[in-house]
């Protein structure tokens, strides 16, 4: 148990989430307006604490996902593509899980590298008037990053059955099985990046969602990607 706890905190999704789950916590409490005025103090400042902890964190996070879109820029087409086990975007005929996934990483890619540029201002070290511009048009791509994936994750599960027919069709797998995963696994996509898509949301004026909604979801979206992340250690 401590081992596995061990390797789970030496992930920093691992650790940036827990850190989500008190932050969405203290969010909740302070909209409540149920603490005294001392309490709130501390509060709003431990709030405010793990949000600027957390974007320290994900720093580099946008070397990841430029990394993705390199990986698929150089990938194969879905109409050159030779592999011997192709993918569902392959194997597609119009490359629409290719080019989703393209979009959604260049959205996320995007929105991180903003978000860092704005990293001192938020830290009170280096104020910068475009600050607060900045922070709009970061939230408007983590907006469309989302929205795209769960769009990636609805075309993907419209798609599964065909995908897994011809790859275990004549070689005695379970399709009803292999399918059942598969649509466990979008599901909890479309869940999680459908309850954060409230955060950047709510931000822009998109969605009207008070700060209780936004915390609520911000809760049950951490503990779905916690869940999966220590299944994974």
């Amino acid at each position: 148990m401590l081992d596995r706890l061990s390797r789970f905190y030496r992930l920093n999704t691992g650790y940036e989430k827990t850190l989500r789950l008190i932050q969405a916590i203290c969010l909740i409490a302070l909209e409540l307006g149920s603490l005294d005025s001392a309490t709130t103090k501390r509060v709003q400042s431990a709030k405010t604490q793990l949000a600027l902890t957390r974007r320290c964190i994900r720093f580099w996070n946008f070397l990841d996902c430029f990394n993705r879109v390199s990986a698929l820029l150089g990938a194969p087409s879905s109409s050159t593509s030779k592999s011997k086990k192709p993918t569902a975007s392959a194997v597609s005929p119009t490359g629409v899980l290719w080019m989703l996934d393209l979009a959604k990483w260049s959205c996320f890619g995007l929105y991180y590298l903003l978000e860092d540029l704005t990293l001192l201002d938020a830290a009170n070290i280096y104020p910068v008037p475009w600050a607060k511009s900045a922070t709009s048009e970061a939230y408007r791509f983590w907006f469309c990053a989302l929205v795209i994936s769960i769009l990636g994750a609805v075309w993907e599960g419209m798609n599964a059955g065909a995908v897994k027919g011809a790859r275990k069709g004549k070689k005695g797998g379970t399709l009803a099985n292999a399918r059942k995963v598969d649509m466990s696994a979008l599901v909890k996509r479309v869940v999680v990046d459908g309850c954060d898509l409230l955060i950047p949301g709510s931000y822009l004026g998109w969605i009207g969602v008070g700060q209780v909604g936004v915390g609520g979801t911000m809760v049950v979206s951490t503990l779905l990607s916690l869940r999966e992340i220590w299944r994974s250690v």
